[in-house]
Formats: C-alpha cells, sequence, structure tokens
C-alpha cells in the first residue's frame, strides 16, 4: 500500500497520493488492474498467520477521517482493510478514462470496470481470498483480450519454490535447501506432484520428501526417517530443540499444507470461481469458525513421556 506521506485525511491521501499515482500508471498503459485481499470472516486459512501479526485498533475509513498516526499498526486490522479497499475502490473509480484505456478494480467477490465490461465472467464473482492468486486471475484475463506485457506491482515476495517453503518453516536457510536440492534431484518429481490438485497426497511423495529432509538437516546421513535422525541429534547436547527436523506427523501435515496451497490454491491461479477441496483433510483442523494449522497428530509430550517431566522440588 502506498505510503500517505503528509496526508491527514483519507480524502487527502486518495486525492494527493492514491489518485495521482494510478493516473500516472494508466497514462503509460491501455489497462490497469487493481486487486485487494478479501478477508473471509470465517474459515480463513490466514487467520493463525494474521493473528501473529498482532491486531489494529479499530478505525473507522470516511473521507474526512484523520489518517492514524501509525500506519502499520492500521494494517494489522482486517476490518480497516477492507474498509480502506472499498472507500479507495470507490474513488478509483471517479477517474475519466479514454476510450482507449480501461481500468478494472476488485471489489470483494466482484468487479468494477471504467469503462463498463460487458463481459467479466473471466474476473467475477471470484472467490480467491488473496489478492497474490487474484492477480493471475486478471492476468489471464488481461491475456486472452490481446495484451501481451502484463506489469505485476507487488510488495509480496510468497514462496515460488516449495522447496525453499519448507526450509524457511523450519529455519533453514534457502541457500542449503537449493544445495540439498541438487545433491538428491529426486525430490523434484516429489514437488511436482505437490504442484498437481490430486485428492490425496501422491503415493511416494510423502518418503521422497522425508529423505529430503534428512539430508537437510545432515547431508552425510544415510537414513530415510526423521525421527530416526531427530532421535540422533537429539542426543547431541549442542542441537536445541528448535533446530531439530520435525517429527514424520508434523512433517506429513506440513506437506499437506504445502500441496494445498501450491496445487489446489496456486494451481488454480487463474480461475476466478475455484472448487477447494476441504482443508481440514490437508493439514488445517477447526477451531470454532475459524481454522488452524494442525501442526501434529501426535499427543503432547507431557502427556505421553512422564520420563521427561521433573520439578525443582526439594526432597524431604
Amino acid at each position: 500500500m502506498l505510503k500517505p506521506g503528509g496526508s491527514r485525511t483519507f480524502q487527502e491521501y486518495n486525492t494527493a497520493v492514491f489518485i495521482p499515482y494510478n493516473e500516472s500508471q494508466l497514462e503509460y498503459r491501455s489497462r490497469l488492474d487493481l486487486v485487494w485481499d478479501c478477508y473471509l470472516k470465517s474459515g480463513s486459512l490466514k487467520a493463525t498467520v494474521r493473528c501473529n501479526l498482532g491486531k489494529g485498533i479499530r478505525r473507522h475509513v470516511t473521507a474526512s477521517g484523520p489518517l492514524p498516526s501509525n500506519w502499520q499498526n492500521f494494517h494489522r486490522n482486517t476490518d480497516n482493510k477492507e474498509d480502506l479497499f472499498s472507500f479507495l475502490s470507490e474513488q478509483v473509480m471517479q477517474l475519466v478514462v479514454i476510450e482507449s484505456k480501461q481500468l478494472v478494480v476488485a471489489d470483494k467477490k466482484q468487479v468494477l470496470t471504467v469503462p463498463p465490461q460487458k463481459d467479466t465472467a473471466n474476473l467475477a464473482p471470484c472467490n480467491h481470498e488473496e489478492a497474490d492468486t487474484r492477480m493471475m486471475v486478471h492476468a489471464a484475463d488481461a491475456l486472452e483480450c490481446g495484451h501481451r506485457q502484463i506489469l505485476i506491482r507487488t510488495v509480496d515476495t510468497d514462496v515460488v519454490i516449495l522447496a525453499i517453503a519448507l526450509a524457511d518453516e523450519w529455519s533453514h536457510s534457502k541457500k542449503a535447501a537449493w544445495a540439498t536440492w541438487n545433491a538428491f534431484p529426486e525430490v523434484t518429481t516429489a514437488f511436482l506432484s505437490l504442484a498437481s490438485t490430486s485428492s490425496e497426497l501422491p503415493v511416494g511423495v510423502l518418503s521422497t520428501l522425508e529423505r529430503f529432509i534428512v539430508l537437510l538437516y545432515d547431508h552425510t546421513s544415510t537414513s530415510c526417517d526423521v525421527n530416526v535422525l531427530r532421535k540422533k541429534l537429539f542426543s547431541r547436547k549442542s542441537r536445541s530443540l528448535e533446530h531439530l527436523p520435525p517429527t514424520r506427523a508434523a512433517l506429513e501435515q506440513h506437506i499437506k499444507r504445502a500441496a494445498y496451497q501450491a496445487g489446489h490454491i496456486w494451481g488454480q491461479a487463474a480461475i476466478a470461481f475455484v472448487s477447494l477441496p476441504s482443508p481440514c483433510d490437508w493439514g488445517w483442523m477447526k477451531s470454532g469458525d475459524e481454522l488452524e494449522p494442525l501442526w501434529t497428530t501426535l499427543s503432547e509430550v507431557s502427556k505421553s513421556c512422564h520420563e521427561l517431566i521433573s520439578c525443582g522440588c526439594r526432597k524431604h
């Protein structure tokens, strides 16, 4: 989102920052698409991530309303962003667009166009939650409409290679993941399988990725069992718990989430209204109206391994 600069109200931000920027973009382009995130009230896959980022103070967006002093904190509240996106969409639709150009603006599940576009079936209704994938819907539509050069502007650097996604979540460097991939090229087929829209994890994928994770944590290991490696590394006092590989149960759930994101969500990125299987079959679980990652199917260690429980009480 563009920074407000010296703007004092939302209307000033619109007229001094937002509108001039979009006018400058449209001046040298035949079509300009604006795409926003869509915030689901329940069943959002991003709910846990947003919760971890914190929740900013609720501020209602009106033309005369004062801009918040903390712009970043304002954007931590999804209701704030939803109001802001609606306000800016309404304002930008008032732009005077010459006949040879077109403005396309996402408006929740629908889309607004200037001048009015007769057929928007490729764009709406759209049930993508994230702008990251919805941009692909707009890019595909632009391509079908004859545009051959498409520029996408975003501040997000979403993971493109699933190996890096796996490595990042467990605090390993991208360089190490890339080196491991080069040393174990068999994993490429497994990654490609994850990018498919299968109804379940393809046969053999879990064992191949398990071997990849083993090599990621110990490139000299001959084991194919991540639990065996975890036990071996745990016995070394120099290894902290944070630097141990995940259990096989945790790894399986993470692979399911990666497959759901890569295959079912990203794999249908160019389709406006996608058909998705239940996230609860792919590494998430219901918690009231929200979805939370199912980190593992194992019970808590404090409940299953009493030998590791100790206290500092003195014996009398």
